[in-house]
């Protein structure tokens, strides 16, 4: 019996998708998505994406800082 409810609960786990805890961590979540384009995770090395991640990176040390 245990192991069906744990079964069930990794299941449901899987389904439930993973949410932010407030609006203000939803916000930066989608501001810094938005930030570094897609094909950049696959060719990092173009001049745009290396601006990008520069900028990211930038933005990432000020948010540490505060």
């Amino acid at each position: 019996m245990k192991k069906i409810f744990v079964v069930a609960a990794l299941v449901a786990a899987s389904l439930v998708p993973v949410m932010p805890a407030n609006a203000m961590t939803m916000t930066k979540t989608m501001a810094k998505a938005a930030a570094v384009p897609a094909y950049c995770y696959f060719l990092p090395l173009l001049p745009k994406c290396v601006d990008a991640w520069k900028a990211e990176m930038a933005a990432m040390k000020t948010d540490m800082k505060k």
